[in-house]
Parts: structure tokens; C-alpha cells; sequence
């Protein structure tokens, strides 16, 4: 046989390299081969499924040949604990925020009941997230709480509904790292509804700086823009429409202030009287007459001498003729004023609330004269239907939507400085 004359004869040294290469890949029967597990899809399986184990039938033959070979090279106490690690049952867990949500609904209702729900969020959009807490009766009460910055507002509204003294308030109280910092505790406004069906709303602070503070730094991050022009007419308007909504949604808006007259309060709630929107009936021939709320008074952390008979006839004689032209009912008889002369005039007062006994019972005792006012007075329409909770809901929302596209406000906010 002729050879290639191209092509060099093998050596020894690549023989031995040729048959050391074919041995690697020879797939003979012969040799023994590594027995190869078919693959295995994990499935997430619902919560608390239980189930014997998690391998297929030819990797469980495999699992079972290693673990009896293991079992013979331990001691007793280790296959006893090696046995209990193949039969115990494997339980998946999902986690903590998973298994909260498919907890049962009265559960998570009864927690939602104990905590304000938001009405207007911290970007004053509305919110229906009260409607689950609502009934379609008529007989309700709606009773608004505004004042400025740290005045006690939260605090006198938890006081006056709140009947379990040990438990925390109703809304959320400043604590002293804010007062320190100067940081307002309420956004937007928020709404809980009592047992005696009676709904209350608590507002923002009105004319805040750490609000505007909070505006400010939204208008940075493009969350809102400043609807009014500066920043100052835009906290001021603000204030003024969140007054206004209050003013055409309660039966009864209570008006926080300090120790002292707030002037500035005072004309803002006049400039919210006027600019309030009026909703009359579509059919003109049928009689309409706008509703206002009772307009209450109360003054916080006020001293002894600050009740006095003659102060308070002061403080009557002023606020009657601020509101001498006024259509809100500051006239009413809501009062916690108990010793003589009984004032016609809203107002009632607080002492501060300290850590001596005496002083908790006096506060205690002012905030039960004033919610048994407040119950007992006579309860109006806010519209000119009668309207029940969910509907008065609705109501709501239309209110809020004319108020914010409501070209009054922005025809006002061009003549302030």
C-alpha cells in the first residue's frame, strides 16, 4: 500500500495521547455512566400547602440510596436526626405582608375603624377611602375642627369624642420633636366616624409655614405647582378653600385658637363665607335657602383669669360684632361655660391639660359639657335635598371639584400683595 507522501508518519507519544482522548468519550455500556436527574420546575404553591417532599420520583430514589449509605457511618443520635430531616413534612411560608392581606376582612375592618381615614390627601386631592366605613342612613353629624399651627386642634377633637381616656387619640398629636422642629403633624384633612355616627374632620393648620414648607419642597420634585403664583398666596389660598369646603360640608366647625383673638383667623374665615360655593336647585320655582354651619369658638391652654365673667363678655361683645353681618350661626348655645351668666356666643374654653389629677378631671369634665352641646344641637341640611352618609360623600367630592375650578379663588388670589 503506497503512503501519503504529504503526510508525516505518527509518533509514539501521539498514539498514547489518541487513545488516552478516545477512552474520555468512549460510551460503551461497560463503563459506568453518572445517572442524569431530569429537571424540575418549582411552582409557588399557595399559603400553608404542605407537602411530603420536593423531589421527583427517580432524584427521590437517588436521595434515599445516599441517605441509607449515611446512615450506616453515623452514630444513632445523628440518624435519628438524619431521619426526622427526610420525613418532616416542608411548609412554605410566604411573608409577613403577604399573609396580612389574606387575613380575614372583619379583622382588617375593626383596625381600620380604630384610625383616621384620609378625605383629602397631603397633595389636597379627595379621596373616597371612607365610603367602606359609611351607611345610607340620614340621621349623622359632620363637625370640622380648623385653627393655625399647634393650637391643640387634633387634640381637643380626640378629647370630645373619644371616651376611653387610656387609649391614644383619635388623630395623630404633635409630638415634641415636631413642636421643637416646628413640623405640623396633620396633611390634607382627615375623617373618622364615632359609633354615635358622627363624623369628624380634622384640617391641616391653616396659614402654616411648615406647610408652605411642604409645598415648596413638592413644587422641587414636580409634584404641584403653584396654582396661585407665589408661594405665600398659595399657602393663604389654600387655607381659604380648605375653610370654604369645610364651611359647606358641616353641620358644626369648630374654631381652635390660643390663649389670644387670632384676627387673622377671623378674616379668613369672612373672606371663606364669601368666596363659599352655592349649589340651588335645579328647578328655580322651588324655595332654597343656603345652609351655614354653627360657627364654635374654643380657646386653648386658657388661664383662670382668661373665663372671667367680665372677659368673657368682652370676648362675646367682639366676636358678635365681627359677625354681626355674617350668615353663620355663631349663636347657637354651644358652650361649656357653666357658671352664670350663660352667653348666647359659641364659645367655651380649656385650661392645659397637665399631669395633676385635678386638672385632667376639669378637662375632662369641660370636654363632656361641650360634646353633649355639640350633640344637642339642632342639625340642619347641608344641601337643599336630604342627603345620607354616602351621598353626603358625594356631596363632598362636588363641592371639592367646584371649589378647586372655581374661578372666584383665582380672581381673589390677584389682589393679595
Amino acid at each position: 500500500m503506497s503512503r501519503n507522501p504529504g503526510r508525516r508518519p505518527r509518533g509514539d507519544g501521539e498514539k498514547s495521547r489518541e487513545r488516552s482522548h478516545s477512552s474520555y468519550y468512549d460510551d460503551s455500556p461497560s463503563k459506568a455512566s453518572v445517572p442524569i436527574i431530569k429537571p424540575m420546575l418549582l411552582q409557588r404553591r399557595p399559603t400553608g400547602y404542605e407537602h411530603k417532599t420536593l423531589f421527583s420520583s427517580e432524584e427521590a430514589q437517588v436521595s434515599e440510596s445516599v441517605s441509607t449509605s449515611r446512615k450506616a457511618s453515623l452514630p444513632r443520635e445523628a440518624e435519628q436526626k438524619e431521619s426526622n430531616f427526610f420525613e418532616k413534612p416542608v411548609k412554605i411560608q410566604t411573608s409577613q405582608v403577604h399573609v396580612a392581606e389574606l387575613e380575614s376582612s372583619e379583622e382588617n375592618q375593626g383596625l381600620k375603624k380604630e384610625l383616621p381615614v384620609k378625605l383629602l390627601d397631603e397633595m389636597l386631592v379627595f379621596s373616597n377611602s371612607v365610603m367602606q366605613f359609611l351607611n345610607e342612613q340620614s340621621d349623622f353629624l359632620v363637625v370640622g375642627c380648623i385653627g393655625t399651627q399647634g393650637v391643640g386642634k387634633s387634640h381637643i377633637l380626640s378629647s370630645l369624642f373619644q371616651h376611653d381616656r387610656k387609649r391614644k387619640f383619635l388623630f395623630p398629636v404633635q409630638s415634641h420633636e415636631d413642636i421643637e422642629n416646628s413640623n405640623h403633624k396633620t396633611s390634607g384633612i382627615d375623617a373618622y366616624i364615632t359609633p354615635e355616627r358622627v363624623i369628624l374632620l380634622d384640617c391641616q393648620p391653616v396659614l402654616s409655614c411648615s406647610v408652605m414648607y411642604s409645598d415648596i419642597q413638592a413644587e422641587w420634585e414636580k409634584k404641584i405647582g403653584f396654582e396661585f403664583g407665589s408661594t405665600e398666596a398659595g399657602a393663604e389660598m389654600n387655607s381659604i378653600q380648605l375653610i370654604s369646603f369645610l364651611l359647606s360640608v358641616c353641620h358644626v366647625l369648630l374654631v381652635v385658637q390660643d390663649w389670644t383673638v387670632d384676627l387673622n383667623l377671623l378674616r379668613l374665615i369672612q373672606t371663606a363665607e364669601m368666596l363659599k360655593p352655592s349649589f340651588p336647585p335645579l328647578n328655580q320655582d322651588e324655595p332654597y335657602v343656603e345652609a351655614f354651619p354653627h360657627l364654635a369658638f374654643i380657646f386653648n391652654r386658657a388661664s383662670d383669669d382668661d373665663s372671667r365673667t367680665d372677659r368673657r363678655l368682652k370676648l362675646s361683645a367682639m366676636l358678635r360684632s365681627v359677625f354681626s353681618k355674617s350668615n353663620l350661626k355663631v349663636e347657637s348655645g354651644i358652650s361649656n361655660v357653666q357658671d352664670p351668666p350663660h352667653l348666647p356666643i359659641n364659645l367655651s374654653f380649656f385650661g392645659e391639660e397637665s399631669q395633676n389629677e385635678t386638672e385632667i378631671q376639669r378637662f375632662c369634665q369641660a370636654a363632656s359639657r361641650l360634646r353633649q352641646s355639640i350633640l344637642s344641637t339642632p342639625r340642619h341640611c347641608v344641601s337643599y335635598v336630604s342627603l345620607s352618609e354616602k351621598t353626603w360623600l358625594s356631596y363632598a367630592a362636588r363641592v371639592w371639584d367646584t371649589i378647586k375650578k372655581s374661578p372666584l379663588f383665582m380672581e381673589y388670589s390677584r389682589l393679595l400683595p
